[in-house]
């Protein structure tokens, strides 16, 4: 099981992973970190990388073959092609350059075949990685608008205000949130809010898909909210390959009690657990692939 980075200074990683480590075969853990609309259909799943280097690859066997295998992303990649094979949508890698999206672009990496062979745009000549500029990218967005994205713009997003980024501008997540053509085709999740897809190890085939929401983090009121309307895209991914999906909802100065969402025949579900009543819940997916 790779770790995933995205939300380190949650305690709930941590916890999650004590309940996980407890089984003999771990699951493919990670997030979905940006899906393309068509409307209110999905197009695309993306995984959207951020490193320093320029002429950068995908961190997999086929283009890091040295690499150790705890560093390699292949198993995430193919986890992510199953969910995407299953339903039907196209899969990619985006990469910008930490701190200078708006000089450099983004990288896009179609993800072919379960192999994670991959194509790409390059320069004719020399073979280079050719990327897109944040114009191009925005000029070649087609489809119908999706009114879903369009209630959703919040004013925050993963990675908003990093440290390591100068302005937000050089955000991936904030320009397909704040462009005015982009936000309408793009689902981007608010900051304390995380869709996690759960994977079978070895056939890589989709598990589990749960919305983790911090509860401060996040502030949004649950009770208060068109759940079906502020996760349809998840909603779609649960309908087109029958997964089961949960919102997991908890404070993350306090992991004892978890208000936890399941979705069943059209409709959210409320219940409220208890630390061990919660670790039993999480635990029964895991063991399905024990």
């Amino acid at each position: 099981m790779k770790p995933v980075n995205s939300h380190m200074s949650s305690s709930f990683q941590p916890f999650k992973d004590s309940i996980i480590k407890k089984f003999k075969n771990k699951p493919v853990v990670q997030d979905i970190d940006l899906i393309r609309l068509d409307g209110e259909c999905i197009k695309s799943l993306i995984e959207v990388k951020k490193a320093k280097e320029l002429d950068w690859k995908p961190y997999t066997k086929i283009f890091k073959p040295h690499l150790p295998v705890g560093r390699r992303d292949d198993i995430n990649y193919k986890a992510l092609f199953a969910l995407g094979k299953k339903m039907g949508v196209n899969v990619w890698v985006f990469h910008y350059v930490e701190d200078k999206l708006t000089e450099h672009g983004v990288a896009c990496f179609k993800i072919v075949d379960i192999e994670l062979n991959m194509t790409w745009r390059t320069y004719s000549d020399d073979g280079k990685t050719n990327r897109y500029s944040l114009e191009e990218i925005e000029s070649v967005v087609t489809g119908t608008p999706s009114t879903g994205c369009a209630k959703r713009n919040s004013h925050t997003v993963k990675d908003f205000n990093n440290p390591n980024i100068n302005k937000n501008q050089n955000n991936l997540f904030y320009f397909f949130q704040s462009n005015d053509t982009a936000k309408h085709f793009y689902y981007v999740e608010c900051g304390g809010i995380w869709t996690m897809l759960i994977s079978h190890p070895t056939s890589y085939e989709p598990i589990w898909l749960y919305i983790e929401l911090d509860l401060a983090l996040a502030n949004l009121d649950l009770d208060d909210c068109d759940l079906k309307a502020e996760f349809f895209p998840q909603i779609e991914i649960h309908d087109k390959t029958g997964i089961p999906l949960s919102i997991i909802c908890y404070d993350n100065n306090d992991l004892q009690r978890f208000t936890v969402y399941k979705y069943d025949e059209d409709e959210f579900h409320k219940q409220i657990m208890s630390r061990t009543d919660f670790i039993d819940y999480y635990g029964a997916f895991i063991a399905l692939i024990n």
